[in-house]
């Protein structure tokens, strides 16, 4: 599956936006990232999946103000 990172991005923000706390800015930066990552870009991957290693930092990072 190559958009597996997108695929989780997804999921969380949806829990995000259920609240009606999503960033969109953080979502878009964050999708960008996912989406590079699911390219082959190796610094994204580990960026990303760092980031996904903790689901509430992650949700945390797609709810937090500018």
């Amino acid at each position: 599956l190559k958009a597996k990172r997108q695929k989780a991005l997804s999921a969380l923000s949806h829990l995000a936006y259920k609240r009606g706390r999503l960033n969109g800015e953080a979502n878009e930066s964050l999708s960008r990232l996912a989406l590079a990552a699911d390219k082959g870009d190796w610094q994204a991957v580990r960026q990303f999946d760092a980031l996904l290693r903790s689901p509430q930092d992650a949700i945390s990072v797609l709810t937090s103000k500018k």
